[in-house]
Formats: C-alpha cells, sequence, structure tokens
C-alpha cells in the first residue's frame, strides 16, 4: 500500500494492517524525528523544560475553577497513581492554581473538606482479609519455633544451608591468619555449622579453650559515622548471648584488621588465648 510520508510528502510502501495500526507515517527515523521536534509530545509543551513556563488550555482552566474537578485531582496525586500524563496535567493545573491564588487560602481548604465530607472507604476486600490473617498465623508459629532453642538453632543452620554461605575476603584473611600462626587451634564455622543461641560465629576454639572470634565489616556490622551506636549495640548483644554458653568473645573490626600488620594481629589473637586461659584456670 503506497502512502505519504508525513514529513517529507515523499511516496513510501507500508503494510495496510501498519496503515491502520498507526495514525502517522515516515519514511525514515530521520523524518520522524523532524516531525516529532515540531509537532510532538515536546513542542506542545506536555512535558517541562529548563525555561518553558507552564502550558494549560483553557478548557483545562474552565474544569479547574470547578470544585468537584479540582479535589479529583488532588486525589489523584493523594493516591499517587501511576498515569504519568494524569499526574502531569494535575500539577500543571495546581502550579497554574497557586500562581492565580486559588489554592492555599482558607476558603480553599473549607472547599477540599466539603467535597470529602460523609465519604468512606470501602469494605476490605475478603482477599486482604486472608492474606493478613495468614501473615498473622505464620508470625505466631515462627514465634512459637523461636522459643525453641533446638528449633531455633535447626532453622538457622536451614536457612544458612539455603543461602550457601562461604568466607568472605576479609573471613579468608582471618582463616589464612588462624591457620599460619596457630595450626590445628582455629575452626572456620561461619557457613552455620555451629549454631549458638539463634546466632552463628565466625571462627570457634577447637583446641579445648570456650573462645569464639568474630569479624565484622565496618559497613554491614554498623560501624561507619552514621551507625556507630549500632555497631555497640551489636558488639554488647553477641557478647551476651555466646557468655550464656560460656564461650569468651574476640571482635575484630575491619579498620583494626587492616591497620595491623599480620605479625601484630597473631599478638592480639595471641593476648586473647592468654585471657581465656586465665579465666578457665580460675
Amino acid at each position: 500500500m503506497k502512502i505519504h510520508c508525513d514529513n517529507c510528502e515523499a511516496v513510501i510502501k507500508q503494510n495496510p494492517a501498519r496503515v491502520k495500526r498507526h495514525k502517522h507515517h515516515f519514511c525514515s527515523r530521520r523524518c520522524h524525528g523532524e516531525w516529532n521536534s515540531k509537532y510532538g509530545v515536546h513542542a506542545v509543551g506536555w512535558h517541562h523544560t529548563s525555561g518553558a513556563k507552564t502550558v494549560i488550555s483553557e478548557a483545562s482552566k474552565r474544569c479547574w475553577t470547578k470544585l468537584k474537578y479540582r479535589a479529583k485531582m488532588l486525589s489523584v496525586l493523594e493516591k499517587g497513581r501511576k498515569n504519568p500524563m494524569r499526574l502531569l496535567n494535575a500539577s500543571k493545573g495546581i502550579k497554574q492554581a497557586y500562581v492565580e491564588g486559588r489554592l492555599g487560602t482558607e476558603e480553599h481548604r473549607n472547599h477540599l473538606s466539603e467535597a470529602k465530607l460523609g465519604k468512606k472507604r470501602g469494605p476490605m476486600p475478603q482477599h486482604v482479609k486472608d492474606k493478613i490473617g495468614m501473615k498473622t498465623k505464620e508470625r505466631g508459629v515462627f514465634a512459637k519455633i523461636w522459643a525453641d532453642p533446638k528449633l531455633r538453632d535447626a532453622l538457622v543452620l536451614q536457612r544458612m544451608k539455603m543461602v550457601g554461605k562461604h568466607p568472605n575476603k576479609l573471613e579468608s584473611y582471618m582463616t589464612y591468619i588462624l591457620q599460619h600462626y596457630f595450626p590445628g587451634e582455629w575452626k572456620y564455622v561461619g557457613n552455620g555449622s555451629v549454631v549458638l543461641g539463634g546466632l552463628v560465629p565466625d571462627f570457634i576454639n577447637i583446641n579445648g579453650k570456650k573462645a569464639i572470634i568474630e569479624v565484622f565489616g565496618d559497613y554491614w556490622h554498623g560501624r561507619t559515622e552514621r551507625r556507630k551506636a549500632e555497631g555497640t549495640e551489636l558488639e554488647s548483644e553477641r557478647r551476651k548471648v555466646f557468655a550464656e554458653f560460656g564461650y569468651r568473645v574476640l571482635i575484630l573490626w575491619e579498620t583494626d584488621i587492616k591497620s595491623l600488620s599480620d605479625k601484630q594481629l597473631a599478638e592480639v589473637i595471641s593476648n586473647f588465648k592468654k585471657e581465656v586461659a586465665n579465666a578457665e584456670g580460675k
């Protein structure tokens, strides 16, 4: 089927189905772009540009004088509908109305309250009620499971296996330090092989001492400037839980590990071992 290009009037061949489906037709992308710059949505002022003034038609001005239409447009903005053109047109009308002094006044607020007076929400749909009920039941079941120490540890272990936890870079570096300076004394258990009180330690002593080493990343465990309180609280919570099982804890933060050499880090761990040995000896 032969038709004319809307931009340059050149004769082009198009499929009849395409001609019916589309309103405008072009011989090339260049013609499409030129036509769009003249008559497209950007040209008629539907989108805001840096120096453009707000464009509102006379029809929208007449509609905006009606209180019901104005209340409807405001409700569209409040509900956050996902229709960009509707939101854009409503925002233009509101902006123009503010400029003209028709919004923000006491009279305007009274009109809005009168328009919404007596309107109530409809009944909650049954599928929403069922969903809320199921979530409530799930929370109750989970709370009962978490209250049982054995079930809680089994649940944590199952989740760790599903996630497939493996040592990160910091934990891999600590594994190297422990194996190099303290061979056969420490084991990585951050994969969930050991669960104490619903918590998973990083390294545990396997040489007869009840000692744990925790490796904390600054970002994930809250040692940044904005989350210092969270990091301190996390330290105290984990120390308290592990202390209930008789374990002493050494917490090494990422910044401390990176600031120390291998020998200095090994010395810190050695001093921690002596403290544990003295405490257990007493």
